[in-house]
């Protein structure tokens, strides 16, 4: 093997000079390391480079898999805030028997609260606006409906399997919301009052009219 060179030019001046030397004897030039830091700052800017594109990608990537969870969350959101159909039966099972008077004397604590009511259709009317709707009479205990006078609106959905059609005279049990006071006049002396209204989504008949 041949012996390790004792000297070295100068980088600027070319004068030979110990390999050691920092400094040139000659031009009093400090001698630079070669290229090794121009390696080691290319080294460092890559690597500083690639992190920020593998920040960048892991931030898009995160941001990507947020809006699908959003779109995902939303549309279960929408599914799960859907309306459901409630089951007959069910609703039916939430009316309370109407007290006739106690509704009447405090209406607005009334509003929206569900009833059931047997009644007798006395009149069958279908409103431009308003759809069907029924003017009824409750019993008065003795079996004969002639009590209590109420406006029924018909909220059924005609194209359900369970809907039938009501006719007058018909004694129907009818289930819904009680949607405030009607106000009524009289034909013949012009007089004005309060009526009780209901808007129906289930009936059952009773008694069909003969």
């Amino acid at each position: 093997m041949g012996e390790k060179k004792s000297t070295k030019l100068c980088k600027y001046c070319q004068t030979e000079i110990p390999a050691k030397a920092k400094v040139c004897p000659k031009c009093r030039k400090k001698q630079g390391l070669g290229c090794l830091p121009i390696i080691i700052i290319v080294i460092v800017v890559i690597l500083l480079l690639s992190l920020l594109f593998s920040g960048g990608s892991d931030s898009n990537e995160k941001e990507n898999g947020s809006s699908q969870g959003t779109e995902t969350s939303g549309g279960e959101s929408s599914g799960q805030d859907s309306a459901e159909e409630i089951d007959p039966e069910e609703y039916k099972a939430e009316c309370a028997d109407l007290v006739y008077n106690d509704v009447m004397r405090n209406p607005d604590d009334y509003i929206g609260s569900k009833f059931k009511v047997t009644a007798q259709i006395m009149q069958a009317s279908d409103g431009i606006t308003t759809g069907k709707y029924y003017k009824v009479f409750t019993d008065d205990g003795s079996g004969y409906y002639f009590d209590k006078m109420i406006w029924v609106f018909d909220k059924r959905d005609e194209k359900s399997e369970d809907y039938v059609k009501l006719l007058e005279d018909d004694v129907v049990t009818f289930y819904g919301e009680f949607n405030g006071l009607q106000e009524t006049e009289n034909s013949l002396n012009g007089s004005k009052g309060e009526d009780m209204s209901l808007d129906v989504y289930y009936a059952e008949i009773v008694k069909e009219a003969e």
